[in-house]
């Protein structure tokens, strides 16, 4: 079984356990270096920072050591998107991005 197949579900929206919170603590990754241009990194910012108040991210860490911290969700395989780039997240490797469909195409 993969490590994703062995977590329970964080519910968002309600707060994080003491353990819970220090899980998170130990998973704490950056994100590639392409979000790192001024550009890009203020678009990601600003979709995480969307996504934590719509999905109630933000309620399910407040008065934890995690508060103030922003998170890209994942669905359960692994996979997401950040700013029209797939985002994969490899347990060797970490997370990875690869190109927008679109510049596949050109």
């Amino acid at each position: 079984m993969s490590d994703t197949e062995n977590r329970n579900p964080i519910i968002l929206g309600e707060k994080l356990s003491d353990d819970e919170t220090k899980k998170f603590q130990e998973e704490i990754l950056k994100l590639p270096y392409k979000f790192s241009f001024p550009k890009l990194f203020k678009a990601a910012y600003e979709e995480l920072e969307k996504e934590m108040i719509e999905y109630r991210g933000a309620e399910t860490i407040r008065d934890t050591i995690l508060e103030g911290q922003l998170f890209l969700f994942l669905e359960s395989d692994g996979r997401g998107e950040l700013c029209g780039y797939k985002i994969s997240y490899d347990s060797e490797f970490g997370l990875k991005v690869n190109k927008k469909e679109e510049d596949e195409d050109a």
